[in-house]
This record gives structure tokens, C-alpha cells and sequence, in this order.
């Protein structure tokens, strides 16, 4: 499997800003991105090139026609893993959050209802965007639950890919996601501390040694998310074959939970524990670099 040389300076940096047009860097102005691919793929001795941007998922027509050009290159396939809309908002939310460059100050539920993060949930219409160009035929949709529990997420795409790996899988984890009790943290602590390392005070919330029992808050606003969805995974499932709704997880058993007084106060409360542990760990180090 090989990816696009040069990072720093090459195809990757030069596409991300020109799908949307972002000209943050004078070096990015007037890029001829057809002019770049062709000249990286076509001087490479590699038989497989795998373009990864979490940009390509964006829904938005511009992305599929500017990258139709590759078709002249070989043969291109368009992967993508979708998720369940409950487990991707969560997911999404809790990532974002302790981004620094993101910024983020709403609440999940305020989250939620932010028109492009609704949009980003629609995979029906991306994956509609990326067939009209390359066609139906050459698009391949996983559901990324599914490749989790079967734990050959790896796997399945060096298949996808045609690569007969030569190495084996390490059994990492990497950027593991944190509890809501640790995302509120994070949230409150940079209101009140803009400036403040929101990856440093996430690696200090993950250091601390605590109960994992009290961190179970789930927003009761999960249970109302794929319903939401529903006519668009319908259309993802006879369009493209993969039904969303159909694979096993305890959604049924959250459908009516209810939130209620005690549960909110319980959260609070899970919340308080963790930022004096923060607090008395930081004070005993004396290591207060996340503000």
C-alpha cells in the first residue's frame, strides 16, 4: 500500500484546499492539482495509490468533480466507511472537542442541530456525489461497525486494495475517545481558559487513574438521531447495499430513556470527581501546562 509522497508539500496539502478554495498559504494560489496528481502518480514505480482526506467526505459535489481526473490515470475505486448516525455524531462530537483548532463550545445537543454537522450524517447524498462521477459500479461502502467487531478493518482494505501485505497488523490503539464527563471538562475549562492546550488537558484527563463506572453518561438526545436519518439510510441501502439499522447494538433498548433529574445530577457529579482528581494530580506534579 503506498501513499502519496511528499506530504509535507505534495498532492495531499495541494487538494485539501483546493476542493474548498482555501487560499490560507500563498504557496496553495493558482495550484494546478490535475498538473501535481499526474505528475506524482505517473513518476511513481507504484502500482496502488491510496488517497486518504477526511475532506474527501465532506458532501460536496466540487470534491468528486475535481478529482475526475484521476480516471484517466487508472483504475479508481471509492471507498467509504460509513457509520451509524448515533455512533458517528457521538464519535464526531468527542473528537472534536478536544481539537485546538476547532474551538468547539456547544454542547452535544447544540451540536447536533448545526446544519453542517446534520449534513455531514447524509451518506446517501456524498456517496450520490462521488457515483455521478466515477460511477455506481466503482464505489465500495463498509459499514465501519461491522469491520470493528469483526476487528479486520485493516484487512478488508489492503483486500480492497489488491496489496498482499508482508508485515503483520500492530494491535494499537491510537486516539482513543473520551467520556462525555471528560468532553464537558474539556468544554467548560475552555470557556473560561481560551488559550488553553485542549490536547494537553485531554492527555492529563486520560493519565488520571479513575473509575471507569463513572464515566456512563450518554446525552438522551443519542436516541433520537436515527430516526433522523432513516429515509437517508434507506436510500443508502438500496442504492449501495449496506443497511445501517441492521447491525446489532443496544439503540432499540435506549429508544425510550428518558433524561430525568437524578441523571443529570449523577453527571454533575462524575464531573466534579474528575476535575478535583485534575486538579490534585496537576497540584502534586505541579505540571499545570494544558492552561
Amino acid at each position: 500500500m503506498v501513499q502519496m509522497p511528499g506530504t509535507s508539500s505534495g498532492f495531499f496539502d495541494y487538494c485539501h484546499c483546493a476542493f474548498h478554495n482555501r487560499d490560507r498559504y500563498e504557496r496553495w494560489q493558482n495550484i494546478d492539482l490535475k498538473a501535481i496528481a499526474t505528475e506524482e502518480i505517473l513518476g511513481s514505480e507504484a502500482k496502488s495509490f491510496v488517497i486518504s482526506e477526511e475532506s474527501l467526505s465532506v458532501p460536496d459535489r466540487k470534491i468528486p468533480e475535481k478529482l475526475e481526473f484521476l480516471k484517466n490515470l487508472g483504475q479508481a475505486k471509492i471507498v467509504m466507511c460509513v457509520r451509524r448516525q448515533d455512533k458517528f455524531l457521538q464519535s464526531l462530537y468527542l473528537q472534536f472537542i478536544k481539537e485546538n483548532g476547532r474551538k468547539i463550545s456547544q454542547t452535544f445537543q447544540e451540536f447536533i442541530k448545526d446544519p453542517k454537522i446534520v449534513k455531514l450524517a447524509t451518506f446517501d447524498e456524498t456517496l450520490d456525489f462521488w457515483a455521478g462521477v466515477f460511477g455506481k459500479e466503482n464505489i465500495i461502502v463498509l459499514d465501519f461497525d461491522i469491520l470493528k467487531e469483526r476487528q479486520n478493518f485493516i484487512s478488508s482494505m489492503v483486500q480492497i486494495f489488491g496489496v498482499v501485505p508482508n508485515f503483520e497488523f500492530a494491535e494499537v490503539r491510537q486516539n482513543q475517545s473520551i467520556s462525555y464527563e471528560k468532553a464537558e471538562i474539556i468544554r467548560r475549562f475552555s470557556q473560561m481558559y481560551p488559550r488553553v492546550n485542549r490536547h494537553r488537558l485531554t492527555h492529563a484527563l486520560n493519565k488520571l487513574n479513575l473509575d471507569q463506572n463513572l464515566e456512563r453518561y450518554e446525552p438522551p438526545q443519542v436516541s433520537r438521531i436515527a430516526s433522523h436519518y432513516r429515509a437517508s439510510n434507506e436510500r443508502l441501502r438500496e442504492r449501495y447495499g449496506v443497511d445501517l439499522l441492521a447491525y446489532g447494538s443496544p439503540m432499540d433498548m435506549r429508544m425510550n430513556r428518558k433524561a430525568n433529574l437524578s441523571e443529570n445530577i449523577q453527571f454533575e457529579k462524575s464531573i466534579n470527581r474528575i476535575f478535583m482528581r485534575l486538579v490534585k494530580d496537576a497540584h502534586q506534579g505541579g505540571n499545570w501546562d494544558f492552561i
